[in-house]
């Protein structure tokens, strides 16, 4: 960028080079000229700056093969006024391009090595009260990081304004600290500020079992075990986590549909949080273990994590062996079996005309070909001649 601008990098990509962490986003600000410094860089990268929403400042968004960059015109902000705005401290340090001065007016680097979340300014929280989450989700994010008393206190002023801010937003920032690892810590501090359990139940009345704490951090260490044999996101640990906080509150459905009715879930999480908590029990034999990877899918390990979490850890490693040994030797007959006989043939075989019964029938088939106890035609064509003449 031309230095005429005084281009900064500002933010995470700034914080993510002190903490030795990769970052795909970066933000950067220009003290002037924000629409011609976006044609510039859109011509230069190829890619086109698509004007974000907003009155305050100009700010355009690039999308590059190798993440995202946001570009501000903080005009007519002095600089320091620009990362006052911002939310902790951390995230309040530029790096200038044109001379590669380091500009640091509110002591981010002390709490980067304070491992401290400490908010920029006392308005941090009321300028955007969606900041009470995105606490959390920095504490989730950045291991190690505490939030620093007054913060919290802050924050907590703060925890009712979010009832003004975009369901979406909020969607969002839960949706990337719940699927981090160390997400019950980060839902501890919400209940902290005391965003939790009221934002989930629209209550601070209904509470979580007293033991509910506990099961989450139980959940992670199993998501971290099947991690370790499948690798990073494996495990749908949002989905497995929002289950299983669902499922400690008094009717915790009702309270699931409603938080979904307000825009805090999408119609996909919905259905597959619903599809983990239709699951009372840990399968306990070999049929029961197949059938159960069937049903779940590429959800399997989070419906395991869920379960798991209930149980302790000897039951928990014994299921885990199963389920490991049953997805590496035979998965292709149990998540996607070939049909062994369509519905015609079952049709001709039995004499049945179309219709529901016809369809159980083919149903009931299907999982004993899942479960093993079915696994050729001919052991099919044997299934379906000893069914009852009657009842189905």
């Amino acid at each position: 960028m031309p230095v005429e601008y005084d281009p900064l990098l500002v933010g995470g990509a700034v914080r993510d080079q002190f903490l030795d962490r990769s970052a795909r986003d970066i933000d950067a600000v220009v003290s002037h000229g924000g629409d011609a410094v976006a044609e510039i860089l859109s011509a230069r990268l190829g890619v086109k700056a698509i004007r974000l929403g907003g009155d305050r400042f100009a700010a355009y968004r690039l999308e590059l093969p190798e993440g995202r960059l946001d570009l501000w015109d903080r005009h007519p902000m002095s600089l320091e006024d620009d990362l006052r705005r911002r939310d902790f401290t951390i995230n309040s340090i530029a790096y200038r391009l044109g001379d590669h001065q380091l500009l640091d007016p509110f002591d981010g680097r002390v709490d980067l090595e304070r491992r401290v979340l400490r908010a920029t300014s006392e308005l941090s929280f009321t300028d955007d009260p969606l900041r009470v989450v995105r606490l959390a989700r920095f504490a989730v994010q950045l291991p190690g990081f505490d939030a620093e008393p007054t913060t919290i206190e802050l924050a907590r002023a703060s925890a009712a304004d979010l009832d003004r801010v975009a369901s979406e937003r909020i969607r969002e920032e839960l949706r990337t600290a719940l699927a981090e690892a160390g997400a019950s810590a980060g839902l501890a501090l919400l209940g902290e500020i005391g965003v939790y359990p009221h934002l989930w139940t629209g209550s601070a009345s209904v509470r979580p079992s007293a033991g509910a704490q506990d099961r989450l951090e139980r959940l992670e260490r199993r998501a971290d075990a099947l991690e370790s044999r499948f690798g990073p996101r494996a495990v749908d640990r949002f989905v497995a986590f929002q289950a299983a906080v669902f499922d400690e509150f008094p009717e915790g459905g009702t309270h699931l549909r409603a938080f979904h009715a307000r825009g805090l879930l999408s119609n996909r999480e919905l259905r597959s949080i619903e599809a983990l908590l239709a699951w009372r029990r840990l399968p306990d034999s070999t049929e029961e273990c197949r059938w159960f990877l069937h049903r779940m899918g590429v959800l399997w390990p989070a419906a395991a994590c869920y379960l798991g979490s209930t149980v302790a850890a000897a039951e928990w490693e014994a299921l885990n062996s199963s389920l490991i040994d049953l997805v590496r030797t035979r998965s292709e007959v149990i998540f996607a079996p070939p049909p062994l006989l369509n519905g015609h043939e079952i049709s001709e075989i039995l004499a049945l005309p179309p219709g529901p019964r016809l369809g159980d029938i083919a149903g009931r088939l299907r999982r004993a070909q899942v479960e093993g106890r079915v696994s050729t035609r001919s052991a099919a064509v044997d299934w379906l001649e000893r069914l009852p003449k009657t009842g189905g």
